[in-house]
């Protein structure tokens, strides 16, 4: 089967590294094997990205190209797009992973039957990476789009049930047999495994000189505390963490740890990243609180801090815990239906307020708090177990075998 994938961009993002590790994981089985895979993964990409993630996505997926992409008249480009691509790799179906893109390949899908007379359909299967598909206020589009794809991916349990908790889902969703399912996402632990821990001796020396009273912690002593991720939604909730950090300062004077964060502005909302920033600035954090940008080190950032914080109000999965969790760092995260069912028995978890936040981070740098330790990664899950998962999903969504559902 000829599956292709339609991502927004290539940009570092949950959903963007859980597809570079599944056609790594692909592309690396096909060459140790030495035949030819059952399945042949192709991707189109609609936004500009980073030249290095450009490269790492064409060493693995089977062809690469970059389509239109636009709004209004110009959403038409971005169809020929699709349909051009459909036709060049005699696609067998297409995997989305956003409303927008389902409702373009669906649109295209319909179109190039019409052009084949009906000999050629081609599904459309959407993972749904998150909260935020606001489902009640679905126009005409986009409601004919979720009605017409061949399969709905949830990425755990927790956001089935938020969805179809609500009534209007379960009649959008279309409850049909076999159409929405359970597909845990999953990472190369070897690329974590393969880093190499951070250095972060300068950025203590730099706190530590910036001190003006004597500081209670000896310079090594000092803790890192690390989270990954853009600052691209009012999901994540990096604010809500510099605002524990000025909590911590006026009840005790002083903070004796670093917090980094590792994700960069996004161009449509870049207030999220910008009113962080002044606000650490305003509040004079700006020697505990470092904006890294986005990185290409995450793995060793991971490594190398003392501790991953990861804050959300609303993630379905939070792929960078399960990878801080295989670099062996110790986690603390907020405490959301989604991560106790992930990540419950591994974490931390705290309330999501200032207060919750503050206190989670006081017990973990003053040592009051048991995190599981041990062989982590044999716990992850695996980019290849999630990739079979999906490849059951795509011959099911095209009738080359019975329903498969993958559930733990």
């Amino acid at each position: 089967m000829r599956i292709l994938h339609i991502l927004g961009s290539l940009a570092v993002g949950g959903a963007e590294n859980f597809i570079l590790d599944m056609l790594k994981d692909w592309h690396d089985e096909k060459n140790a094997t030495g035949s030819s895979s059952n399945f042949i993964y192709d991707v189109v990409y609609e936004n500009d990205s980073p030249e290095y993630r450009v490269r790492a996505f064409s060493k693995f997926a089977n062809s690469l190209r970059r389509i239109k992409s636009g709004s209004g008249f110009k959403v038409a480009y971005n169809i020929a797009g699709i349909i051009s691509a459909i036709r060049e790799n005699d696609t067998d179906l297409i995997h989305v992973h956003n409303l927008g893109d389902a409702v373009n390949a669906v649109i295209a899908a319909f179109i190039y039957k019409a052009m084949t007379f009906g000999k050629r359909d081609v599904p459309v299967v959407m993972t749904v990476h998150g909260l935020n598909l606001d489902v009640d206020s679905c126009g005409m589009l986009k409601r004919m789009a979720i009605r017409n794809l061949s399969k709905i991916v949830f990425v755990s349990r927790s956001e089935e049930e938020y969805y179809l908790s609500k009534p209007s889902s379960v009649d959008l969703f279309g409850m049909r047999e076999g159409k929405t399912e359970i597909i845990y996402n999953g990472i190369d632990s070897s690329k974590i495994e393969s880093a190499e821990a951070a250095d972060f001796t300068a950025v203590k020396n730099e706190l530590f000189e910036s001190l003006k009273v004597e500081f209670p912690v000896a310079r090594e002593d000092i803790k890192v505390f690390l989270m990954v991720g853009n600052f691209n939604t009012e999901v994540r909730l990096q604010h809500m963490l510099c605002e524990a950090m000025l909590e911590y300062k006026k009840e005790y004077g002083f903070l004796p740890f670093l917090l980094l964060f590792a994700g960069g502005a996004n161009r449509s909302k870049p207030e999220l990243f910008n009113n962080c920033v002044d606000f650490c600035v305003r509040n004079g954090l700006s020697s505990n609180i470092k904006f890294l940008g986005q990185r290409e080190d995450a793995y060793s950032l991971m490594k190398g801090a003392d501790y991953y914080i990861y804050a959300s109000a609303g993630d379905s999965y939070g792929l960078t815990i399960e990878e801080a969790l295989c670099a062996g760092c110790k986690v603390l995260c907020s405490d959301i239906q989604s991560f106790r069912e992930l990540y419950g028995d591994m974490a931390h978890m705290f309330p999501n307020s200032v207060a919750g936040a503050k206190e989670a981070i006081r017990e973990a740098a003053e040592g009051e708090i048991s995190f599981a330790r041990g062989a982590v990664c044999s716990w992850t899950r695996v980019a290849c177990v999630s990739r079979s998962g999906y490849e059951e999903s795509y011959r099911a969504a095209s009738g080359v075998s019975g329903k498969a559902v993958v559930r733990s």
